[in-house]
């Protein structure tokens, strides 16, 4: 038996192992279907409010009103972040309808805590500026059109692997679950991004997003110029969206607007994201560049500002079929 869940498929079975573990004294009720015990939301719950259902996932606290999905429970009894809860399940394809167990502890996407970086360092409106790498890192920042007085924290790093580079954070309730370090000098290469080492994989990790219409860029300075627009936009990283991030964009429930760089590379991965949205039955997927004449969403931010980009992006974005349909009928592709 299997159920899904996030669209994630995790086996009935190891629901049912896990609640009898995690919430004992219940007892099994419709045909060994329902899981039904004391609520964990709930303080010596001796009536049993609590209700799961192990071939579906979904679970119900009658007293309180909670309710949800299995994955959001696994958070909540683990001490995690929903983020961290679903990438403790292994992506396999859809459409064999394979079951999701539990990745190895060491295998984990997202557990990256920043307060194990004991170098890293916050830029704020107290800053001292008399310092070159907190100067540089402002005046670059600046440059880009981002302020770490006030468009939320920013760090520098001064020793070890991130030395003499900042440190663009990606944020959750407040956590720091993976950041990108970019040189404030001429080294190779301009970004770091930490590996599996550290508990992360760049090509399965979201920029921080809500649920809704969503605008996927490449890079966390395009996604955030959108953001100062008023659009919600993630980045994927680079200008290829894995599986894992297909699925976490279509578990938003919103539509999906890619929008890449304006260059050869951005079109091709939007181009291979189609097959990928084609597999994973993904629906609602549109298309909006920035203007030609701009490098990406950052740069068109920093000459032209905020309201020519909420100006551009309604009347540029199109449905992907039909985008692509036209260009191949005017012999643009």
């Amino acid at each position: 038996m299997q159920q899904k869940n996030l669209d994630v498929q995790i086996s009935s079975e190891y629901i049912q192992d896990y609640v009898e573990e995690a919430l004992p004294e219940g007892r099994w009720q419709s045909g060994g279907r329902e899981w039904v015990c004391s609520s964990p939301y709930l303080q010596n719950d001796y009536k049993r409010h609590f209700s799961i259902n192990v071939i579906s996932g979904l679970w119900q606290c009658f007293k309180t009103g909670k309710q949800g999905n299995f994955i959001q429970l696994y958070a909540f009894l683990e001490n995690v972040s929903p983020r961290a809860a679903w990438s403790k399940f292994v992506f396999k394809t859809l459409e064999n309808d394979e079951v999701f167990e539990p990745r190895p502890e060491d295998d984990i996407i997202w557990d990256l805590d920043i307060d194990n970086h004991e170098w890293f360092e916050a830029l704020t409106a107290s800053s001292d500026l008399n310092d070159t790498l907190t100067s540089d890192a402002f005046k670059y920042l600046h440059s880009r059109h981002i302020f770490p007085e006030k468009d939320g924290e920013y760090y520098i790093c001064r020793h070890g692997k991130y030395k003499d580079r900042l440190i663009i954070p990606y944020t959750e309730d407040d956590e720091i679950y993976y950041f990108q370090a970019r040189t404030l000098k001429d080294d190779n290469p301009k970004y770091l991004n930490p590996g599996i080492e550290e508990g992360a994989r760049a090509g399965n990790i979201l920029y921080p997003f809500n649920h809704g219409k969503v605008m996927v860029t490449e890079g966390p300075l395009d996604a955030i110029s959108l953001k100062k627009a008023g659009f919600n936009a993630t980045c994927t990283n680079g200008c290829n969206v894995s599986d894992v991030q297909a699925l976490q964009l279509k578990d938003h429930n919103g539509s999906i607007v890619m929008a890449y760089d304006n260059d050869a590379a951005g079109k091709k991965g939007i181009r291979v994201f189609e097959s990928t949205r084609k597999r994973l039955r993904m629906d609602n997927f549109y298309i909006c560049y920035p203007p030609s004449s701009y490098g990406d969403w950052n740069d068109f931010l920093c000459k032209d500002g905020p309201t020519a980009i909420r100006n551009w992006i309604e009347p540029n974005t199109f449905k992907y079929e039909s985008f692509y349909r036209v260009k191949e009928e005017l012999g643009l592709l």
